[in-house]
């Protein structure tokens, strides 16, 4: 007991009792000084509650406070027992520290340039009692205290702070002085100067995840809150924005689309043009875009009559996770240029019509973030479980970031990597080109950024300078090093480079010319499926195989399902169904997927990809997917474009002499 026995007050009070007011003059003489310090400046939400109480009575705690230190010089000379000396003491410093300490606030930073506001303990308060000796200290440094204990802060108060030399802005109704950070920016420091003392949320909340700020700036760069009651319509208006803004008022309503191709077209009116511009475009003449998905045409279907398909299947697995559908999200940067949930949005639509999402390295959101969407427990499908989540990676020419990436990413609970190997260099896609970028786009995971120069705004070229072009098949025991996880290589274009993967062990491939964004004239993925089953079918047995580029119908999965693919991705198409949020992520899935199998049931809910899948199965005469062969298809007018041995020529056998 002798620890909790303070000091003997004038009064005759019980010990307990004796410590409570002295504990409650400490707290009183701090929360009565904010007030007295600057007016209009709240303390923390503690001394706010106190302030309401003890400011009529201000003088009885100065009384009180008198006291204190009338009570512990005593202590100091011997005039109170030695076992109340250390608790005297510490209650002495913790008055003073917090009844004196605010008006200490009052410094300067950045060198002596300028006065600086901020409430200085507001993140590392220490309740300084030396009962023990002992320092208790309440959650030091800690982001989270200081944003719940920062000052609100006028607009009167940020507009005054405007220049590069003395730079706020403000992000979600929180303030942060970005004057040394601004000059670091990866996008560059103009677009911040562009929002200095003003609101930068929509701009920020565009092309950034909510938490990277608060984890990329020190929490010395927190301010406080903006007081809202302090807004005026001149502030809140945002400078001129680079392109123009989304347009929802245009898109049709989501039920209206029934197919793929509506969702094109309401993205064509409805984005920016230059997100429009972004996925949409394709490398250089756009040959290979078009042909991704007009080679589907020239694969006929043969039918067969007179067997029952009241009940069919789409379900199937690939890499050991179990889909409702054959297909994929495939990995496509920046989401959230889209939609503002982003590649979260496509986790959880994909989470409930249970088909695996792909991350791309270049996200709008760190992947922890997009698990943290589907985090809850829940459903996969129509069945319990978690979301089976790959990730896509582009090896950075700094393999070190690389590595690191791969074991966070194994760590969270990604299921497979996907190493993109069509993409050394970003292909030159002129309608990307042709529209300026948002200087202040970025991507948390690969730290690239947008910024324009000579030759145009294309984000692939300008954000992709990290990539390394000497990634090599050498490579591949390096990657083995670093991840026990399956690898796939995405981006395959030929029998050849498909049976060099199954040679050294990979675990799956994916068909792809990048949806025709790297090279012209590179062949549809439907193709090299086509190819490989001439030159080296047991790829197929020992590899899971799987194309993306082009696949708009049921028809098209259903194609290349009986080609020995297991499952097809979808980049493009899922991010014009973003367009709508996460319902029409849902819709987009359901729509198209039934109507190639199943004749139209009005008990069915779905709507377009599954509809056209189960519509194409019923039609052509089967149930199961493990029913799928070659022999459903006729092929007669793409065999002559199919190529028939290795590197050589049929006929041509020139080679260079020397170096032309």
């Amino acid at each position: 007991m002798s620890l909790l026995r303070p000091f003997s007050w004038p009064l005759s009070l019980p010990p307990l009792l004796s410590t409570a007011l002295n504990v409650g003059v400490a707290i009183g003489g701090y929360t009565m000084a904010i007030p007295f310090y600057e007016p209009g400046i709240p303390g923390p939400m503690i001394g706010t509650w106190f302030s309401r109480f003890f400011r009529p009575g201000f003088i009885s705690v100065m009384v009180l406070g008198i006291t204190t230190l009338v009570t512990g010089f005593r202590a100091w000379r011997g005039l109170q027992p030695a076992a109340s000396r250390h608790a005297a003491l510490g209650l002495l410093f913790t008055f003073m520290h917090f009844g004196f300490g605010p008006l200490k606030l009052h410094e300067f930073s950045n060198n002596g340039r300028r006065p600086n506001h901020t409430h200085k303990p507001m993140g590392i308060i220490r309740l300084e009692i030396f009962y023990t000796g002992h320092v208790i200290d309440l959650n030091p440094d800690s982001s989270s205290t200081a944003l719940a204990m920062g000052r609100l802060i006028s607009t009167k108060e940020i507009v005054k702070h405007n220049i590069p030399e003395d730079l706020w802005i403000v992000v979600d109704d929180n303030v942060y002085d970005m004057t040394e950070f601004a000059p670091q920016h990866p996008g560059g420091a103009e677009i911040i100067h562009g929002y200095a003392g003003r609101d930068a949320t929509q701009s920020y909340s565009a092309v950034h995840a909510p938490s990277l700020i608060q984890t990329t700036l020190p929490s010395s760069a927190y301010l406080g809150t903006l007081d809202t009651s302090s807004l005026t319509t001149d502030w809140v208006k945002p400078p001129p924005p680079v392109s123009a803004s989304l347009s929802p008022s245009k898109r049709p309503p989501l039920d209206s689309l029934i197919n793929t191709y509506d969702f094109v077209s309401s993205a064509r009116i409805s984005l920016t043009p230059k997100t429009w511009a972004f996925y949409s475009s394709a490398a250089t003449d756009l040959h290979t875009k078009h042909r991704n998905t007009s080679a589907y045409t020239d694969i006929g279907l043969r039918p067969r009559a007179l067997i029952n398909v009241k009940n069919v299947s789409t379900k199937t697995s690939v890499l050991g996770s179990r889909m409702d559908m054959p297909i994929f999200c495939a990995p496509a940067a920046m989401a959230r240029m889209v939609y503002p949930e982003g590649e979260r949005a496509l986790a959880q639509g994909c989470r409930k019509k249970g088909i695996p999402q792909c991350v791309s390295t270049n996200a709008s959101f760190p992947i922890a973030e997009i698990f943290s969407a589907v985090s809850q427990p829940g459903y996969y499908g129509d069945e319990p479980g978690e979301l089976p989540v790959w990730f896509q990676l582009y090896v950075d020419k700094q393999r070190e970031k690389s590595e690191a990436l791969l074991r966070h990413v194994e760590k969270l609970g990604v299921k497979a990597i996907f190493v993109t190997v069509d993409a050394p260099v970003p292909g030159k896609r002129e309608a990307d080109e042709r529209v300026k970028a948002d200087e202040g786009l970025s991507t948390p995971m690969s730290g690239a950024t947008a910024k324009n120069d000579s030759k145009g705004g294309a984000l692939g070229r300008i954000m992709g300078g990290f990539i390394d072009a000497s990634l090599a098949w050498s490579d591949i025991p390096w990657l083995r090093r670093i991840t026990k996880l399956p690898i796939v290589l995405k981006g395959i274009q030929n029998f050849m480079d498909a049976k060099k993967a199954m040679e050294l062990g990979i675990e799956g491939i994916v068909l792809s010319n990048h949806g025709g964004r790297s090279l012209d004239t590179a062949p549809p993925p439907i193709l090299v499926l086509l190819e490989i089953q001439r030159n080296c079918p047991e790829v197929l047995d020992k590899m899971e195989v799987m194309l993306d580029g082009g696949v708009m119908r049921g028809t098209d999965i259903f194609k290349a399902l009986c080609l020995g693919a297991k499952a097809v991705g979808i980049g493009r198409g899922f991010l014009y169904a973003l367009n709508y949020g996460e319902e029409g992520v849902r819709k987009y899935v359901d729509s198209e997927l039934t109507f190639a199998i199943v004749l139209r049931d009005p008990t069915n809910s779905h709507s377009v990809l599954k509809d056209e899948l189960e519509t194409t199965m019923r039609m052509m005469g089967i149930t199961d997917l493990s029913q799928v062969h070659p022999g459903f298809l006729n092929t007669k007018a793409v065999d002559h474009l199919i190529p028939d041995g290795g590197d050589d020529h049929p006929y041509a056998k020139w080679r260079p002499r020397s170096l032309i």
